[in-house]
């Protein structure tokens, strides 16, 4: 039996042919629905049928599924390591003030809409960088000489 906070779901442990089950389920188009024990039907709304596709393409590809709340707060490392950099790196980002933290006694946590709006601003700011050299590059005519 599954303990209550473990939101992980590794692909061993849904079989091959249940995931290959779920798969035709879900390319069918139709959207699936959940039988009660007294035959209530219930179709699945859009957003958990999206969120089936996504858990089962996940699953094929042999990729563990963690489900969390966006307001699950993350200690530094797993922030980190969800961002792509290193721990220090994030410190220095919660002490210039560029990412909010709570403090857990000592321990710094930082919720994971946090994580998410920082992620989705620095992606912004990236394409905005790139974009403005691709334009500076075109403006010099760099691609025409090669």
């Amino acid at each position: 039996m599954r303990i209550a906070q473990d939101h992980r779901l590794e692909p061993s442990e849904v079989s091959p042919e249940s995931l290959r089950q779920l798969e035709e389920l879900v390319q069918d188009g139709r959207h699936p629905a959940l039988l009660g024990s007294s035959d209530e039907h219930v179709e699945l709304p859009e957003a958990l049928y999206d969120l089936l596709v996504f858990v089962v393409a996940a699953m094929k590809r042999k990729q563990a599924i963690v489900l969390m709340p966006e307001d699950a707060a993350l200690t530094t490392q797993a922030a980190a390591q969800f961002l792509g950099m290193s721990r220090p790196y994030l410190v220095r980002l919660l002490d210039a003030g560029q990412l909010p933290c709570h403090r857990v006694g000592t321990h710094r946590r930082i919720l994971l809409r946090d994580l998410r709006a920082y992620q989705a601003q620095r992606d912004r700011e990236r394409r905005g960088r790139l974009d403005a050299l691709g334009a500076a590059v075109d403006a010099a005519g760099v691609y025409d000489a090669v």
